[in-house]
């Protein structure tokens, strides 16, 4: 049985392969490969070009996030994100970041994005804190690694 987005997989399928990747995008990734997709979809993928390593690194939280604590670090490759490499990952924490990493893989610089700080791009997730919400809010820096 296949999952909403995918019946053709199954739903382990849609969430992560052998290899620990979460994948953001399945439906570019091209052809599967025995026992998973493939690790390397570039040569396969029209839609990817030479994009490049991405880390995400919590800085500071304002509160109490009940996901993230400073230091935690997520990875991000072509569209996924490497689950054994990552921390837990907050779902608006990805949403507020996505479309920076996006532009930060295809070789935007956090100057251009306007979001520089410290040498790297910064970003916080969209909760507001206290004494808002009684969540935290979380300061991320984001690393292209070359």
């Amino acid at each position: 049985m296949g999952c909403a987005a995918h019946p053709h997989q199954t739903v382990s399928d849609c969430e992560s392969n052998s290899e620990g990747a979460i994948h953001l995008f399945p439906l570019f990734l091209g052809p599967r490969a025995a026992g998973g997709f493939q690790s390397d979809f570039r040569a396969s993928n029209p839609f990817s070009q030479a994009m490049t390593k991405l880390i995400v690194e919590v800085v500071k939280i304002r509160g109490n996030c009940p996901v993230h604590e400073v230091g935690d670090r997520m990875v991000f490759e072509d569209f996924i994100i490497r689950s054994k490499e990552s921390s837990d990952i907050c779902i608006h924490a990805v949403s507020a970041i996505s479309h920076f990493l996006w532009a930060m893989a295809h070789g935007h610089t956090p100057e251009e994005l306007g979001i520089n700080a410290a040498g790297a791009g910064r970003l916080r997730c969209p909760d507001p804190g206290p004494p808002d919400t009684q969540g935290g809010s979380v300061l991320f820096d984001l690393r292209r690694v070359d």
